[in-house]
């Protein structure tokens, strides 16, 4: 018989040292609603050797073990963002509860997960555990009568040989699959198009289209001597890039564009504009609102993109853009970083 998706599982928590596995006390986490594993590849760098007065190969090594994966969710809980900026700020008020992720501090370490998917096959289960898994990158869009659809990509350095005797939530492989299966959070909500706000400079951008933003943390696994699979890692440039697309209303963002040249009626060079900022809300308040609000600063505007100048047809421009540095703030009724099973 076929097995689906129905009978496999996906979870995740943050590792204390990398590639130490989950935290001592294990708090599996969903991504999101309707996640997905999109993409998935474990690769051991094989070797080919040759010899002289031979045409086949004569051997095989292998080197240091590499994989990847993708996975797709929809935005309904703030916790991801842990992977890409570390532990968040916690503060009880003022109601409701504030989570702040920052990268201004110039954290230079890479926060780690151990991500696990479980497999229920007809005649034997397999569960798969990803240690040291790095977050590449995030991105996350929004488009008119959509979700808010979010997109990860994942490198590991260390899988464990297969078993199908490993379990961890519970004593048994049925054990695992219903608490995973149960994996819930207070914060849960699905957040829409119709629950996003884009502001350009303090200003509400109006009659969005789309928008998207993408962050790369340049992280990448470390590898030595004595050992095939990763032992470390280490972070690079961290970009944040983006776009939107409007309604044309006046001339501001290709005003903005040219006086970062120089080229406009102002009289100096205005190299960067203030912010960005994009907010995901359930549109309730006290400690029934979901707000996850993103805000980024020092804003380089990359090209201006204009389409729809011909006969009945809407003029939309579209505005690509890059972020120096970046703030999320999550407000909900949670007291920790969680998301419980």
């Amino acid at each position: 018989m076929v097995r689906t998706g129905a009978n496999s599982y996906l979870q995740y928590d943050f590792e204390t040292t990398f590639g130490g596995g989950e935290l001592s006390t294990p708090n599996f986490k969903a991504f999101g609603l309707q996640q997905k594993v999109s993409s998935w590849s474990l690769n051991n760098s094989k070797k080919t050797l040759a010899q002289l007065c031979s045409i086949e190969p004569t051997d095989y090594a292998y080197g240091k073990q590499t994989g990847s994966i993708g996975i797709d969710f929809v935005l309904s809980e703030p916790w991801m963002f842990g992977l890409l900026f570390g532990a968040p700020t916690y503060s009880a008020a003022p109601t409701p509860n504030t989570f702040t992720y920052d990268i201004s501090s110039g954290e230079t370490a890479v926060r780690s997960a151990m991500i696990e998917v479980g497999f229920e096959g007809e005649t034997g289960s397999v569960t798969r555990r990803m240690e040291g898994s790095i977050l590449n990158s995030l991105n996350i869009s929004a488009n008119v009568d959509d979700l808010v659809n979010c997109s990860c990509d994942f490198q590991y350095g260390k899988e464990a040989l297969l078993t199908t005797d490993t379990v961890t939530q519970g004593s048994t492989h049925t054990d695992n699959y219903a608490k995973a299966s149960n994996l819930t959070a207070t914060t849960n909500f699905p957040y829409t198009f119709a629950h996003a706000e884009l502001k350009y400079n303090g200003g509400t951008v109006a009659q969005v289209q789309s928008a998207d933003i993408t962050f790369t943390q340049g992280a990448n696994l470390l590898y030595g001597l004595d050992d095939a699979q990763a032992v470390s890692s280490y972070r690079q440039l961290f970009e944040i890039t983006g776009r939107f697309q409007a309604s044309m209303v006046d001339h501001t963002y290709l005003d903005d564009l040219l006086a970062q040249i120089g080229k406009d009626t102002a009289t100096t060079v205005d190299r960067e504009q203030a912010s960005i900022e994009m907010v995901f809300t359930n549109g309730l308040t006290s400690t029934n609102e979901r707000t996850i609000t993103i805000t980024l600063s020092d804003i380089g505007i990359e090209s201006h993109n204009v389409s729809g100048i011909e006969p009945v047809e809407p003029v939309f421009e579209e505005i690509t853009w890059q972020a120096k540095s970046c703030v999320i703030v999550a407000e909900n009724e949670d007291t920790a970083e969680k998301a419980g099973s």
